[in-house]
């Protein structure tokens, strides 16, 4: 077809001088099936790569428990790494937004592969960050408040104050409308009657696990503004020290998390 078309004048050896132009750009050409590529091209390493698979998945959950979470510890790892492991497709699991969240922040500092590259894991992190935040405006729940509060503090670690204050402000908003204040400094008294805050009706935890997940975001969103008089009776509700054994409730001391 190159033959048919091109202009008369066109000698072989011009063709020949030229052909690099009509060649695809490296990164999309296949490389040889040689040790440590396995025939596959650059540009398909990149888009390959699923940051969201059960062996990235599992590698920075790890992380993440081992190295983060005891900072704040708002998730309880059992019930995430169960549903991890029963639920069909990572879409039908609750800790979707949850495990979004883990692995913007522990992608770029924690997974170390010899593709893709640092800028490529950064820019994975980036949207994945970006995703979190767009399901978080739209859906009032646990999940995403937790997943809020997970790139607050690593925001915070990384001296991006600004982004900071934004994320604590929306998590707090989230925490109240949620009804958490009242869990806090009601005990539960006023549930499935009408609340003076939004929402009206409150539901009661379904379990003891999920009442100590809401306590410890509220806290957690709350202590992170500025000290001013919101909850009138809310020490007696602060985290359950019996239920240490379901979270992380040490937290170093004498160092910053390096995040």
């Amino acid at each position: 077809m190159l033959k048919d078309n091109r202009c008369s004048h066109t000698s072989p050896v011009e063709l020949q001088r030229d052909s690099h132009l009509l060649a695809p750009p490296e990164s999309t050409q296949l490389t040889p099936n040689t040790p440590g590529n396995n025939g596959r091209s650059k540009l398909g390493t990149f888009r390959d790569f699923d940051p969201l698979s059960p062996e990235v998945l599992d590698g920075l959950c790890s992380a993440w428990f081992e190295k983060y979470h005891s900072w704040f510890p708002i998730i309880h790892q059992p019930s995430l790494l169960d549903s991890l492991r029963t639920s069909p497709h990572l879409d039908s699991t609750p800790y979707h937004i949850v495990l979004k969240a883990i692995v913007a922040i522990t992608l770029p500092r924690d997974y170390r592969p010899a593709t893709p590259s640092s800028e490529h894991l950064r820019k994975i992190s980036e949207d994945l960050r970006n995703q979190v935040l767009m399901t978080a405006i739209s859906d009032l729940s646990l999940r995403p408040l937790q997943a809020v509060l997970i790139l607050a503090v690593s925001d915070l670690g990384a001296g991006r104050l600004k982004e900071y204050w934004n994320l604590v402000a929306l998590a707090r908003r989230m925490a109240i409308q949620l009804g958490f204040r009242d869990l806090v400094a009601n005990h539960c008294r006023n549930f499935n009657r009408v609340s003076t805050l939004p929402p009206r009706m409150l539901s009661i935890p379904f379990s003891l696990v999920e009442r100590e997940e809401k306590i410890r975001a509220y806290w957690m969103a709350e202590s992170s503004m500025p000290p001013q008089p919101s909850v009138q009776r809310g020490t007696s509700a602060s985290p359950n020290p019996k239920t240490r054994d379901y979270f992380l409730a040490a937290t170093p001391r004498g160092r910053s998390p390096k995040l």
